[in-house]
């Protein structure tokens, strides 16, 4: 079980589109929690517009195309904001999607969601950052030569690895020479070195 949303179902569904999966509302203190719907796309326009016609032309072709919103679900794979905007194969959250609509336990996030407790997203980069402490261990290479410098590749390297060494992961930065250059043979030498280890 874990706390996500409807974007990561194109990953899940190219892995493995026989997936048992459903979804259920975010539980909240009071046990009346809904499922929390975000339709796939939200256009809106400015009130101060001095070309509101032009922009209603825009959302009107939009909104009637069901080719566009066929592309449109087709890359989301999300539920379609049109009406009878079917996938050639079920999503698969649909059935707990159409659960939840019989029995109106739906709600609109654009319309305000006061539900949904938002630390979760710290507890969800807690657990990855356990997770990378107990399983990575990462090789930073950079030289130190021509352009390292001028395309800031020498300091993000150091930064980075400062930013892991504050989060506890495991790490090597090995910086060569000053005669070494942010260019393709420097980089071949550097896999040339390194990559035996890893085989």
């Amino acid at each position: 079980m874990y706390v996500t949303g409807s974007w990561t179902l194109q990953t899940i569904n190219a892995v493995n589109p026989q997936m048992n999966m459903g979804v259920f509302p975010f539980p909240n203190q009071s046990g009346n929690a809904r499922l929390i719907f975000e339709p796939n796309m939200t256009l809106m326009t400015s009130s101060k517009n001095s070309h509101s016609d032009a922009g209603d032309k825009v959302l009107h072709a939009i909104f009637a195309s069901k080719d566009l919103a066929s592309e449109i679900f087709d890359y989301t794979q999300t539920s379609s904001m049109l009406k009878n905007i079917n996938p050639d194969v079920p999503l698969l959250i649909q059935p707990d999607i159409d659960r939840y609509h019989r029995m109106d336990m739906i709600t609109d996030v654009t319309h305000g969601n006061t539900q949904l407790i938002w630390s979760f997203q710290e507890q969800v980069a807690k657990r990855l950052q356990d997770w990378l402490r107990g399983r990575v261990s990462l090789l930073l290479v950079c030289g130190q030569g021509q352009w390292e410098d001028t395309t800031g590749s020498l300091e993000s390297t150091r930064r980075f690895a400062a930013v892991l060494a504050s989060r506890q992961i495991r790490h090597e930065l090995d910086l060569w020479g000053y005669d070494v250059p942010h260019d393709w043979p420097s980089w071949r030498a550097q896999v040339a070195h390194h990559l035996p280890r890893f085989c």
